[in-house]
């Protein structure tokens, strides 16, 4: 019996997903996507000067302007405003698990340089009705270059990662710092099971830094 006609292009059964094909496929498709969805920069902007060994070394990831539920701007030197925070974890637990969707958090811890404070606020897509007391803001979003550390290092990894980041950003080329008002420096923890954190034997967080895109020198 003759073997039935395939269909230009189609792969046999074995086919491995897992080859250069395509993920070269994949990286196209994203791409096209990503030109019809994505709008030209208004202005010109300066040329990148990345170089190829770092070009893995920092993430750059755009938020999206969101409503957030926050704790508030919370002291860490006053230990009422620790009590704060565990009142907020509380919340915010019991709120994450009402998620349908877990691929990753939406909670964020940031600094607040104006107020001298630490905060933390949960991404919502819809407020829900009941908040737990805590106020509703706007989360402006924005560009941020983004790196992870070992939370076991604690304050001193994340100062690390900070100035880590910061070099980066200058040695771009086409980004800058974008620290301000409503842009704060934020933190993340990624979500991993108890069973992977007790194997690494530490945990990982993300550092959000607010950055800019540069524009070209005119002069």
């Amino acid at each position: 019996m003759a073997e039935p006609n395939k269909k230009p292009g189609q792969q046999p059964e074995s086919y491995d997903p897992r080859t250069p094909e395509i993920v070269s496929m994949v990286e196209q498709a994203q791409g096209q996507g990503q030109q019809t969805q994505a709008a030209p920069p208004a202005v010109k902007t300066a040329p990148a000067t990345i170089k190829a060994k770092a070009r893995d070394q920092v993430r750059i990831i755009e938020l999206p302007a969101s409503k957030m539920i926050w704790s508030g701007i919370c002291p860490s030197s006053e230990s009422k405003d620790d009590e704060t925070i565990r009142r907020f974890e509380q919340w915010w637990n019991a709120q994450d698990e009402l998620r349908r969707d877990r691929f990753y958090a939406r909670d964020f811890v940031w600094h607040d340089r104006e107020a001298n404070g630490f905060a933390w606020g949960l991404a919502i897509t819809e407020i829900p009705e009941d908040t737990g007391g805590w106020e509703v803001i706007n989360f402006p979003g924005g560009l941020f270059a983004v790196a992870n550390y070992n939370c076991v290092e604690g304050e001193r990894g994340a100062v690390a990662i900070y100035y880590s980041i910061e070099k980066w950003v200058e040695k771009s080329g086409c980004f800058a710092m974008d620290e301000g008002a409503g842009r704060h420096i934020m933190w993340n923890c990624f979500g991993c099971s108890e069973a992977a954190l007790a194997a690494m034997g530490y945990g990982q967080c993300d550092q959000y830094v607010p950055i800019r895109i540069k524009e070209a020198d005119t002069k």
